[in-house]
């Protein structure tokens, strides 16, 4: 990994930007990310299951995919995902 790339997402991180947005400003790994801050990566992993779990619960009240995006910040085809994943569970 280069240093200046290295460097660039130490800042980003520091200054509180989006892990989804590091991730494609760097080109790099979520695995290289979590080598240069193991916490961050951490955070925006938790993070990330805890939107997933609203999205769910979103999803089993009956929810309107809209309303699940805007909540969740996920895009709708992931919402469409999750949706099928469920009705199979059932």
């Amino acid at each position: 990994m280069e240093p200046n790339i290295k460097i660039m997402v130490e800042t980003l991180i520091k200054e509180g930007v989006d892990m989804d947005l590091i991730l494609k400003a760097s080109g790099l790994s979520t695995k290289e990310i979590e080598e240069i801050s193991p916490l961050a990566y951490g955070r925006y992993v938790g993070a990330r299951k805890k939107l997933l779990e609203i999205a769910y619960r979103m999803i089993d009240l009956g929810y309107k995919t809209n309303e699940i995006v805007k909540v969740t910040g996920f895009v709708t085809s992931k919402i469409e995902d999750l949706k099928s994943k469920t009705k199979t569970k059932k």
